[in-house]
């Protein structure tokens, strides 16, 4: 549980607005919403390149409350990351860990914003490592595969060890799947 208490604070909800064009060729705005990582105190957060992916306006709202307009400012499309920036202080990064010491078995926690209803935490452990899937967008390559539950809008947030190290950023889940 303490582990829970001190991760919590460093994952952030991630809103996005994109302009979409219906059927009747209307161009409406669109809501998104996904979850990132503060990695520092001065401001930088990781995310999925697919939670911002067309973005007009993106905003980071912290577990305190406080809301920010974000600028993304580095994406990586083939491995899904994005790197956003806000202006704020008191931030509260978390502790990286290293994914390549990884074993399968270990425990993890994975801990978003599903859905945009505040922070959510299911615990599991990693099933796999260095997998390979093919997303809507591209394959990726070199996943850790976790038993533990990733929801929708989960996107972006943190899979930490039972120290609350990052040990890698929920992405992709296939639907068909139990588990995966």
């Amino acid at each position: 549980m303490q582990v829970v208490e001190r991760v919590i604070p460093t994952v952030v909800s991630v809103s996005t607005t994109r302009l979409a064009r219906t059927q009747l060729s209307m161009v409406v705005p669109v809501q998104g919403q996904g979850s990132g990582v503060i990695l520092s105190d001065s401001g930088y957060i990781v995310s999925n390149a697919h939670v911002v992916e067309g973005a007009r306006d993106v905003e980071v709202t912290l577990h305190d409350g406080r809301t920010y307009k974000a600028v993304v400012v580095g994406e990586s499309k083939m491995k899904d990351l994005a790197i956003l920036k806000i202006e704020a202080e008191s931030l509260k990064p978390i502790k990286m860990g290293d994914s390549g010491v990884l074993h399968v078995g270990q425990f993890a926690i994975a801990i978003g914003n599903p859905m945009g209803l505040g922070s959510s935490v299911t615990f599991g452990m990693v099933s796999a490592l260095d997998r390979t899937i093919q997303s809507e967008r591209s394959f990726l390559e070199g996943l850790i595969q976790t038993s533990a539950q990733i929801n929708p809008g989960n996107s972006g947030g943190a899979l930490v060890d039972l120290d609350g190290n990052l040990i890698g950023v929920p992405t992709a889940m296939i639907q068909w799947s139990q588990g995966i």
